[in-house]
């Protein structure tokens, strides 16, 4: 099996503004919500930022590069049996983990009825595995989580509980013995990310993984009460071509500093929609 060149940055895994060209409204939600198509691809926006899109011909498969950094954290979580998603988008990790993972149980909170009603219609989600609720108070009613996605934004910015400890604390007391925390995050700075990279260190006792998206502003931390530590890269090749998970463009960490693995910011995952009119 070819080792993936985890350096390869000179193209982006997928280019907001080449791929989602030609796009025809399928639906529109006041004041900010919108799907859109075009010949190969379905996509959400809020407002004119992409929040996921979805390869009409392969549902299930991860089209944002975020999205396979964040999958990468099944390497430390073989056997999820209660995952958890904080911010829906439109469904991908649902889709993802109904054809990776179809004996785990997943369910997903959602605060905007307009994004579910979304995800519903057009990107094949199952109304029993979503919940509309605010992240930041729901998070307290859950326990025993082997796998916590936190994907939360409005537009291109986090919502106010991404900033308050409390809420990082509650996503942690969450998490079963082994379970495993995900964040996806637009850090506005480096000092910014190193204050949550810091506070996850504090509170688990235990070095956080960063990964890049190069070309994109995204960082992933992946966390837990265990120490986690890249394997070498020939296991980890296979696990993500058993996963359908892509690692030639991401940058996986090295070693373990937080602010070291700020790059320039570019695109986000959740970029400018090329469908807006």
């Amino acid at each position: 099996m070819k080792i993936p060149n985890t350096q390869v940055q000179g193209i982006p895994l997928f280019e907001l503004n080449k791929e989602l060209r030609h796009g025809e409204l399928l639906y529109w939600h006041e004041p900010d919500v919108f799907v859109y198509q075009n010949q190969a691809y379905r996509w959400l926006c809020l407002g004119d930022t992409v929040q996921t899109v979805m390869d009409l011909s392969n549902p299930q498969h991860l089209v944002l590069p975020h999205q396979h950094a964040m999958a990468l954290s099944l390497f430390f979580c073989p056997q999820p049996r209660q995952v958890l998603e904080l911010g829906l988008g439109g469904g991908a990790m649902q889709r993802y983990f109904s054809q990776q993972y179809p004996q785990a149980n997943m369910h997903s909170i959602e605060h905007s009825l307009a994004v579910i009603q979304s995800a519903l219609a057009y990107f094949h989600l199952n109304a029993n595995q979503v919940t509309q609720a605010d992240a930041g108070h729901s998070i307290k009613q859950h326990k025993h989580i082997d796998l916590l996605l936190v994907d939360l934004f409005s537009s291109q910015t986090h919502p106010a509980c991404l900033w308050q400890p409390a809420f990082h604390q509650a996503c942690l007391n969450t998490l079963s013995s082994q379970g495993i925390l995900v964040y996806n995050l637009l850090p506005e700075s480096p000092q910014q990310l190193a204050e949550w990279f810091d506070f996850l260190q504090q509170q688990t006792g235990n070095t956080p993984l960063c990964i890049d998206v190069p070309h994109y502003q995204n960082k992933v931390l992946i966390c837990a009460s265990f120490p986690l530590a890249i394997p070498e890269m020939a296991r980890l090749a296979v696990f993500a071509n058993d996963h359908d998970i892509n690692l030639n463009y991401l940058a996986l960490p090295t070693s373990f500093s937080g602010a070291e693995h700020i790059a320039p910011a570019r695109q986000s995952a959740t970029g400018k929609s090329p469908g807006r009119r």
